[in-house]
């Protein structure tokens, strides 16, 4: 694995986590909380859905039938910049509300 796919690999676990956070914290805008990750995990299979407008690229997530949280994604692109001290990694995966 070269040093790009660490990057990206690492970039993505990040991101991962990142929307983990948001969606969790839409759960709890709408009085949802839990003890732990895997409690929340549970949860989500059992009560949550996503439905998916291909046409306006915009996901919109559901609690027991009630919306929670929109993103409105973009595909993107990974753009490595690289100097000689530094490697780094920019994408830009849209933007998430919380309804």
């Amino acid at each position: 694995m070269g040093i790009q796919d660490f990057i990206q690999k690492e970039f993505l676990k990040k991101t991962t986590n990142k929307f983990n956070d948001i969606f969790i914290g839409g759960l709890e805008r709408k009085g949802f909380y839990f003890k732990n990750f895997q409690e929340a995990a549970g949860f989500v299979e059992e009560n949550c859905i996503c439905k998916d407008n291909l046409q306006t690229q915009e996901r919109i997530y559901y609690v027991n039938e009630i919306p929670f949280l929109i993103w409105s994604y973009k595909p993107s692109d990974f753009e490595f910049t690289n100097d000689i001290d530094n490697i780094s990694i920019t994408a830009n995966f849209g933007t998430y509300s919380y309804l």
